[in-house]
């Protein structure tokens, strides 16, 4: 039984079709980053090369290394 939210029931009173291609259909689409995600991900990255891949909140395999 698939449970709706509010945003799905909006979206379906808004336009079935709409609601058919995000929650049913979901057809393949290639997605393509925008400028701003290009340059989020290449800061992230060279921030993590500069603190030398050292994240403030280490992750579980971090601390099983311990």
């Amino acid at each position: 039984m698939r449970i709706h939210s509010h945003s799905s029931l909006g979206s379906f009173e808004n336009c079935p079709r709409q609601y058919w291609y995000q929650y049913i259909g979901k057809p393949d689409v290639e997605r393509v980053d925008t400028i701003e995600a290009f340059l989020g991900k290449r800061v992230h990255e060279a921030l993590e090369t500069r603190s030398g891949g050292l994240s403030p909140h280490p992750t579980l395999s971090q601390r099983e290394r311990e």
